[in-house]
């Protein structure tokens, strides 16, 4: 499960704290690295930075009937 995708033209989260990380990821894209980053100490933002990793897909996966 990725916490977001980013086609170039549409960029798309699965949730609200994917959606942080998505925005920062958008954020170094459109800026750089070091902006980005800076936006996510300012607000003591753990920053997520790989979309493909998802540390609560696991959970949530847990929580689905067999």
């Amino acid at each position: 499960m990725a916490r977001w995708v980013d086609t170039g033209h549409i960029v798309t989260s699965s949730g609200v704290s994917a959606g942080t990380d998505m925005m920062l990821a958008i954020m170094a894209r459109v800026f750089d690295q070091e902006t980005a980053q800076t936006a996510a100490d300012a607000a003591e933002w753990n920053w997520h930075t790989d979309a493909d990793n998802d540390p609560f897909a696991e959970h949530l996966n847990s929580l689905m009937p067999s």
